[in-house]
């Protein structure tokens, strides 16, 4: 388990996220908080998480000591940890793929995403991840507002049937060994690392910001982990937005 850290176990929470942020007030360590059944999750841009029985949901909370411009660097880290421990409970049988910046695709469905939240209270930075996986459930396409890809499961997609309280643990190792290694060799090398498991490098995608929409090909993340896009007008950089890829279904609009 990870050195010096608090496990918080709920039966029921609205959002592990949101429970995350009632004890910043009182931290004095690393949180991780974990619950069996989650009614509110979220994701990014205010979007609805589907929390189907049986799955993940997780939140680790923490003091980040680097400034504010890195703290996003770190989505690229919890994403090599949830890909790693996905990975070993599956025997290394599967192909997991990172896209950016914060699902995990495996068989061109999406079965996993992380949500990072900045949370700046009495002058400091807190920092909550939030990890959901559908270990056993796939939410229903009607409520998946905005379809990169169709959800899917690791149980129907690998025959798996994972406890969930057995993958926090595992999850918590590895999230501790991308901590070290990001702050032993820094961010260049979870760049190196996340490229190697990244989902349609060299592919093209459209990218939409709002309601401008670029088309181009992925060639990747800088050092500051934009995604990397050449058009036609050349190359762009993107902090933010949603990057669907040519079989994409976009099927409602944000």
């Amino acid at each position: 388990m990870e050195r010096n850290c608090k496990i918080l176990s709920f039966d029921r929470l609205e959002s592990t996220n949101s429970e995350a942020v009632r004890h910043i007030s009182g931290f004095t360590k690393p949180i991780w908080i974990w619950a069996k059944t989650q009614t509110k999750g979220r994701g990014r841009s205010g979007r609805n998480w589907h929390s189907g029985s049986k799955n993940f949901f997780a939140t680790y909370l923490q003091k980040p000591n680097e400034p504010l411009r890195d703290i996003p660097l770190r989505s690229f880290l919890a994403g090599l940890a949830l890909h790693e421990t996905l990975c070993v409970f599956t025997e290394f049988k599967h192909d997991f793929y990172l896209k950016w910046p914060n699902d995990v695709i495996l068989s061109r469905k999406k079965v996993a995403g992380i949500l990072l939240e900045n949370n700046r209270q009495s002058n400091e930075n807190y920092l909550i991840t939030g990890f959901g996986v559908n270990l056993h459930e796939a939410p229903p396409l009607e409520d998946v507002p905005v379809r990169k890809y169709d959800p899917g499961s690791i149980a129907q997609l690998t025959g798996f049937d994972i406890s969930s309280r057995e993958f926090l643990d595992r999850l918590v190792q590895k999230v501790n060994k991308y901590e070290e290694v990001y702050h032993s060799d820094g961010f260049w090398r979870i760049r190196e690392l996340w490229l190697e498991k990244a989902f349609d490098l060299g592919k093209g995608i459209f990218f939409r910001h709002g309601k401008v929409e670029t088309m181009g090909i992925f060639e990747g993340i800088d050092h500051n982990g934009r995604a990397i896009v050449v058009t036609p007008d050349g190359i762009r950089y993107f902090s933010a937005g949603d990057m669907f890829f040519e079989d994409s279904k976009d099927v409602v609009g944000n």
